[in-house]
């Protein structure tokens, strides 16, 4: 039976508070990058496997992507070209709205996991689309 979405989203929470100055100093010292990296390298091969299923899942909130201007002014959308994450097909992408009051989330799925999450009634009600 899975888990309850406030259960996973609690679970979520937790994780993420962990990551605060004496976890990122851990990292630095003691080879903590390379064990962390082991552990990212044996759960991308247990996924290759399909022993586990993998998601990638990156912020980009609150980086000033809309500020850039290269001398034509500054974009309009900023988006992505191709995969967003090849090689790893879930893979999903965070990121402010131009006018800051939201979030887009890119997201890269398998064919039947897409097209499950794009039917899923109670997820749906929580988005808006620009269809650009």
């Amino acid at each position: 039976m899975l888990p309850e979405l406030h259960c996973l989203v609690g679970d979520l929470r937790k994780a993420i508070s962990k990551i605060d100055h004496d976890y990122v100093r851990d990292l630095q010292v003691n080879e903590g990058l390379s064990i962390a990296f082991s552990s990212i390298k044996e759960v991308s091969e247990q996924s290759a496997k399909g022993e586990t299923d993998l998601y990638t899942i990156s912020s980009w909130c609150r980086i000033p992507f809309y500020d850039a201007d290269f001398g034509v002014g500054k974009p309009v959308w900023i988006g992505s070209v191709g995969s967003i994450n090849p090689g790893v097909p879930n893979a999903i992408i965070l990121m402010d709205t131009k006018d800051g009051n939201g979030i887009e989330a890119w997201v890269g799925l398998t064919e039947e996991d897409m097209l499950r999450f794009e039917c899923d009634r109670e997820f749906i009600t929580y988005t808006s689309s620009n269809n650009f």
